[in-house]
């Protein structure tokens, strides 16, 4: 009987014969995978809980699914527990009446299928859990199927025009079908693989500031009231970025993320979380995890 982990162990593989390496972020302990329900009021199977209890998410933004059109699939990154619950906060103070307002392109796209709810382009008991361009294409687990559909089926929302597609009846499905297409591919097109799942990007050697022999000097930044000194080599320039729920500094693949004054360090797509953060504090940050705040050692929080 084909499993989570067997799929998971095909797309290593996959990785593996491109010379790369599916990168893991650390199991999602049983604690994290019950705050999904306990949060958003979704039960998830056993499939999808079983990929998090390999894996918290795929590590550095790796792409670890396809889907869509065979002929040129849409990669998708897996999305850890802590994205999924944030991502699903956006949008759960609005449901039916609000969402009623938010038409399928039906012009566009033809009628919905009949498995899945009409009328709504986000809904509370849709759950996303992969995502492309940060959620302009998203696969859900759908938890309220109508009576011709199956209880965590998997839908897929594509923005621009907005419309929601029926996929497959259940996460292994999907994931096994993604895989197909993988290996599909790889016989017949590696190069264009490599590209799709950007394995070439993963080889490449970096040289962030934090472990640079280069010169360096602080590079002294003021976000939203705190302040943050990171160690830039000279020359260099520091991103930084902000999104409706979140804001930071990218030095791949190393980074600062205060997500709901929350501090995290962020070592090659791997989430750390530093512990509350708030406006006027002085963020001083001297190596990997070697984070310092208003003059005091900061030591991550292990579950």
């Amino acid at each position: 009987m084909t499993t989570i982990q067997a799929e998971f162990d095909r797309l290593a593989s996959i990785y593996q014969q491109l010379g790369g390496k599916l990168k893991t972020c650390p199991p999602a302990t049983e604690k994290q995978i019950a705050s999904i329900a306990e949060i958003t009021g979704i039960e998830v199977d056993e499939s999808l809980k079983d990929l998090w209890r390999i894996s918290n998410g795929s590590r550095a933004y790796q792409n670890w699914f396809v889907g869509g059109d065979e002929l040129e699939p849409t990669p998708y990154v897996f999305m850890s527990i802590e994205d999924v619950v944030s991502n699903w906060k956006l949008f759960e103070p609005y449901d039916k009446e609000h969402y009623a307002r938010w038409f399928d392109n039906e012009e566009e796209y033809g009628e919905r299928d009949a498995r899945v709810q009409r009328h709504f382009i986000r809904h509370s008991k849709w759950l996303s859990f992969a995502e492309f361009n940060g959620g302009s294409n998203a696969w859900l687990f759908d938890a309220d199927p109508t009576e011709k559909g199956t209880y965590g089926q998997i839908i897929q929302y594509l923005h621009d025009p907005d419309g929601i597609f029926y996929c497959t009846s259940n996460i292994l499905s999907i994931f096994s079908k993604s895989n197909d297409i993988l290996e599909e591919t790889l016989d017949e097109e590696p190069e264009w693989l490599d590209d799709l799942l950007e394995i070439e990007r993963s080889k490449k050697k970096k040289e962030p500031s934090l472990t640079s022999n280069k010169p360096k000097k602080n590079k002294n930044l003021d976000l939203k009231g705190i302040l943050i000194a990171w160690p830039e080599v000279v020359g260099k320039r520091l991103g930084y970025y902000e999104t409706q729920s979140a804001f930071g500094i990218i030095d791949e693949p190393y980074g600062l993320l205060i997500n709901d004054e929350t501090l995290f360090f962020v070592d090659d797509g791997l989430k750390i979380d530093f512990g509350p953060i708030k406006t006027n504090d002085h963020i001083e940050v001297k190596g990997v995890n070697e984070i310092y705040i208003n003059g005091e050692l900061r030591k991550p929080i292990l579950e």
